[in-house]
């Protein structure tokens, strides 16, 4: 049995377009733009297969992102370059290359971006993971 793989890509200079489409492709989120004197550029490149995404994200100008984890989906948050300093549940995290950041279900995330930021996210079914 094959399981089919869509790919989506998307690459703007404004933000409310970008913030648009991360939503339809990692979920709910709020963004505001921080550094609006240095010119938004962004790419995105989205692959889905089942219930398994893989987002590659690569952004310039910061943001401060507000999201809450929607149930039974994880978020693994793989930087590759800048860094994302976050409040997850009220814990600091700071999610930089070399690391990486897990967001279950019901967790609340508030953080701002490095001006220039590179990562991937990869999206699951929280099923995956058992009881948190």
């Amino acid at each position: 049995m094959m399981t089919e793989i869509a790919t989506e890509r998307f690459q703007t200079l404004e933000f409310d377009e970008w913030h648009s489409q991360l939503a339809t492709a990692i979920g709910h989120h709020r963004s505001t733009l921080l550094t609006p004197g240095i010119p938004f550029v962004s790419s995105i490149e989205a692959i889905h297969s089942g219930n398994f995404s893989m987002v590659s994200l690569v952004g310039r100008s910061s943001i401060r992102l507000h999201r809450h984890q929607a149930p039974g989906q994880v978020v693994l948050w793989l930087p590759q370059s800048g860094w994302i300093e976050e409040m997850v549940n009220g814990n600091s995290v700071l999610a930089e290359p070399g690391t990486a950041m897990l967001c279950l279900p019901g967790d609340e995330l508030q953080g701002d971006t490095t001006p220039a930021l590179s990562g991937i996210s990869l999206l699951m079914p929280s099923s995956l993971f058992g009881d948190p």
